[in-house]
């Protein structure tokens, strides 16, 4: 017989030790949290500040290790935040004196029009090497597993890969996949626009005015449609106003990229005298020669080896080169700021996703 003290547990029922506070959107010393940071959509509630959720989550830390109970569970990072907060100063030292940036490692992110299937390592999915190309498909910087350090940035890829007519027809409202909305969305171009619709919902319209917009776009659009698509589009329209959220398509995956693995990586904005770990790489293989020139780019050796084609990028990965790293189009102009990073396929295990938006 099993044990039913095993069985899943709602989250809203575990015990206090076993529940972690989220932190986004939480004042750092005042009592509230934004749902939306930054929104026109965005509702602002009482909440503990950071500087105590921050305290509380390093107390509950043991216990939701033990429990299994929190799958978004970083090792890592917790550490970090109990360190500081219990031996570092106590609460207000672990606010004003946090660690430095990627101290313990990078957080990266991809946006995705695809949700990945858990598997036995990880409930949150794993990149598969297969899907190369599912995405955007340019591979420009190389054949590979792309993410972006900045958020914002994965966000718009999210966005914009998602409203292709050949992406996914499933739904998201916070994470969570609306079904009864996606099945009855079979046709991808009513799907696609009704999606932009939703999005662009001006501010301040209450939930009767934000159905008549988006019913009254897709109509306009597509006079033939179905009447049961019509009130489909009109409940997710009021779902948003009554949750104060947004119904997103496609998912935002948090990856934790490692230190590591991205001081292997051929950086494209240094020239090759400035990256001894790959002139030592090459040795002995058929790029040596570049060794002799290590006044080349990285952008320069990349194309000239073709990092582009599958074939050439696992060469390089069988030298120990894990990937590329490349500035962002924000950031290239200054010539510093933040990445993009193109992992090889067969370095999937160096990309843990350690939660979904």
């Amino acid at each position: 017989m099993a044990d039913n003290n095993l069985a899943p547990r709602s989250k809203n029922k575990l015990p206090w030790y076993e529940r972690a506070l989220p932190m986004e959107g939480r004042a750092t010393f005042l009592p509230y949290q934004d749902t939306l940071p930054g929104s026109v959509m965005n509702q602002r509630s009482f909440a503990l500040p950071g500087i105590i959720a921050g305290a509380a989550n390093a107390l509950t830390a043991p216990g939701r290790a033990y429990s299994g109970s929190d799958q978004s569970f970083d090792p890592a990072a917790e550490a970090a935040n109990f360190a500081m907060t219990m031996g570092g100063g106590g609460m207000g030292a672990s606010r004003l004196a946090p660690a430095p940036r990627n101290a313990l490692g990078m957080n990266v992110y991809q946006g995705s029009p695809h949700r990945f299937p858990p598997t036995a390592k990880n409930p949150l999915g794993e990149f598969d090497a297969s899907k190369i190309g599912t995405g955007e498909g340019a591979q420009a910087y190389g054949h590979g597993h792309y993410s972006a350090e900045a958020k914002d940035l994965a966000k718009s890829y999210q966005k914009d890969l998602s409203a292709r007519p050949d992406a996914s027809s499933s739904l998201y409202y916070k994470g969570k996949e609306i079904e009864e909305l996606s099945n009855s969305w079979q046709n991808q171009d009513i799907n696609s626009f009704a999606i932009r619709a939703l999005q662009d919902i001006p501010a301040g319209m209450g939930a009767d005015q934000k159905a008549e917009f988006v019913t009254k776009a897709v109509r306009r659009r597509f006079p033939d449609a179905p009447l049961a698509w019509e009130d489909k589009v009109s409940e997710a329209a009021r779902s948003i106003d009554a949750n104060s959220g947004q119904i997103v398509r496609g998912n935002l995956y948090i990856i934790d990229l490692p230190d590591e693995h991205i001081a292997k990586m051929l950086d494209w904005d240094k020239p090759l005298s400035e990256q001894p770990h790959i002139l030592k790489s090459i040795e002995g293989s058929k790029f040596e020669p570049f060794k002799y020139n290590s006044k080349i780019s990285g952008r320069d050796f990349a194309n000239q080896v073709g990092v582009q084609y599958p074939h050439n990028a696992e060469q390089l990965k069988n030298l120990g080169i894990t990937g590329i790293r490349y500035l962002d189009a924000g950031s290239r102009g200054a010539g510093e700021g933040t990445s993009n990073f193109v992992v090889f396929p067969g370095n999937e295990d160096m990309m843990r996703i350690i939660n979904r938006e």
